[in-house]
């Protein structure tokens, strides 16, 4: 099990250090199937799944994705105590 750090250590500046925070989540290692099992039941085309390296933001951004009936991402959630420091309650 990861070990839990304080919501600070992903802070830089007035934002949160993304690729710290990347770094410290666990692998999805079942993403990818079934990102390919939904792919293959919907008729999608292999050069419309972009996995790993590939599946970036910059990547998305510079799809048509109008033209997409589904658009199915396979992402890490953060909830409260996921990250030592997150907010318990919701937000007002």
């Amino acid at each position: 099990m990861a070990k839990t750090r304080a919501y600070t250590d992903f802070w830089q500046g007035a934002g949160v250090d993304r690729a710290t925070l990347a770094q410290a989540l666990p692998s999805l290692l079942d993403t990818a199937d079934e990102l390919k099992a939904v792919a293959a039941k919907l008729g999608a085309v292999s050069g419309d799944i972009h996995l790993a390296k590939a599946a970036t933001e910059t990547a998305v951004k510079r799809l048509p994705l109008a033209d997409y009936r589904v658009v199915y991402f396979a992402t890490h959630g953060l909830v409260a105590g996921d990250v030592k420091g997150w907010p318990s309650r919701r937000w007002r």
